[in-house]
This record gives C-alpha cells, sequence and structure tokens, in this order.
C-alpha cells in the first residue's frame, strides 16, 4: 500500500493532506524520514506521524464452516497430507481468516474462521464456558450407568473437560449420544470415550454458541452476519 493511502487509512487524515504530509518530512518509516507519497508501506514498517504510530486496522472477517471428515485445520500441509480447511475455503474467506481452533481430521462440524484475535480468545479460553454440541455415534451402544460414569471422569481435576450434559440423542439408537461440551477438544471427547473400551465411529460438532448448521452443507462456509457477530463477542 502506497505510504499516503496507508496513513489515510489509519484514519489520521486525508490521503491528500497525508501526501503534504510525506512531502513536508513529517513522516518516519522505521525511524527514517520517507518523502515519498509512493512509498510501498510492508508488513513489517513501523511508520510515524508527526512523532505518533499510525496504523491501519486489519478489516475483521468472520465465517461459519462445516468441515467434513479427513480434512485438516492445521496451516501447513506437508507431502501426502490430506487436505486442509485453507484449501476448501481458498477464494472464499480473506487470506488470513483461519479456523480460530484446531479439530481433529477424522472429526467434523461447526468452525468458526476468523482474523479476529480477541474473538478467538473469548471463544476458546476455558473460562468462558462457551457451549458446544457434539453428536457421537459409537459402534456399540451405551448403557445408562456408562453415561453416568464418563461424567465422573469429565469431572475429575485431572480432566481437560468440562461437560454439562451427556444424554441418548432422541429417536436415535443407543450408540448415538449427545455431548453439551463447554471446555475442552473433540480430541478430549474422543479419548474419553475410547478410554473407557468405546470405538468411536464419528463426532460431529452441532452447534458452537449457539450457532448450527442450518442451511450450510458439508464442505461449505458462510460469512456471519453482525447480529451473530455481536452475539459472539458481547452477548453470549
Amino acid at each position: 500500500m502506497r505510504l499516503n493511502q496507508y496513513i489515510a487509512h489509519s484514519g489520521a487524515c486525508t490521503r491528500r493532506q497525508a501526501g503534504e504530509f510525506v512531502k513536508k518530512g513529517l513522516v518516519k518509516v522505521n525511524g527514517q524520514i520517507e518523502t515519498n507519497p509512493s512509498y510501498q508501506v510492508q508488513e513489517e514498517d513501523q511508520v510515524f506521524l508527526k512523532g505518533k504510530a499510525v496504523k491501519v486496522e486489519k478489516k475483521k472477517a468472520y465465517f461459519l464452516f462445516n468441515k467434513p471428515k479427513k480434512v485438516s485445520t492445521s496451516q501447513r500441509k506437508k507431502s501426502g497430507d490430506r487436505k486442509t480447511v485453507a484449501e476448501l475455503v481458498r477464494n472464499k474467506v480473506p487470506k488470513d481468516v483461519k479456523p480460530i481452533e484446531e479439530m481433529d481430521s477424522a472429526s467434523t462440524g461447526l468452525l468458526i474462521l476468523s482474523n479476529d484475535q480477541g474473538l478467538q480468545e473469548r471463544l476458546t479460553h476455558s473460562s468462558h464456558q462457551v457451549k458446544m454440541v457434539y453428536q457421537i455415534v459409537l459402534e456399540n451402544p451405551i448403557e445408562d450407568k456408562d453415561l453416568e460414569n464418563l461424567m465422573k471422569v469429565a469431572s475429575q481435576k485431572k480432566s481437560t473437560l468440562i461437560i454439562k450434559g451427556l444424554t441418548y440423542l432422541e429417536d436415535k439408537p443407543k450408540n448415538e449420544v449427545g455431548v453439551d461440551l463447554r471446555s475442552g477438544s473433540d480430541k478430549g471427547l474422543r479419548a474419553l470415550f475410547e478410554n473407557a473400551g468405546f470405538t468411536v465411529v464419528r463426532i460431529d460438532r452441532v452447534s458452537y454458541g449457539g450457532l448450527t448448521k442450518k442451511d450450510l452443507p458439508r464442505g461449505f462456509v458462510r460469512p456471519l452476519s453482525d447480529k451473530e457477530v455481536i452475539w459472539l463477542k458481547h452477548f453470549l
């Protein structure tokens, strides 16, 4: 971005004024006076106008993605690795928009994609206990006593999981359960069941902070509405 444009986008002044300030020697880049308004500002550059730092804030973007199975949330892909979320949403979201958390490649369901660090911290910190609803399919049926035992295990101090509810799914076989998870990960849920002797066939996150998969097929992404963003940032 041109230097005069960069200063204007910071909100310090108009582009015309910025150009005049640059020519008058009132702007420094990385400690050196820069008098060329066409100087191309790099990401690592530090720009000062009249001794005060100016910075262009990145435009915040928020998306909801329904992750398919065998897709990695990692930003780095090694040769032979499975597809990544970044590949599936390429040209559909800004380049700096990424999953706010990791999800196991074998798991499916809702992911929030954003470049808002503040929102990421708000949604993922254990103290906020954001409600996440998972549907888990097991190879074999599970009994009531086993559900109770799993809740006890999750409530132990050494557990990284905070579970508010663990129940059978309505009108479904007893090898399908719903989990109201307030802290922890899908990987932790899988370990909880497998350590108790159950084989997990599928883990699907169907709700995240009140957002659902309604009208969002697997592998698709959509922008969050202003109302949804306000809900996640201020009222959730």
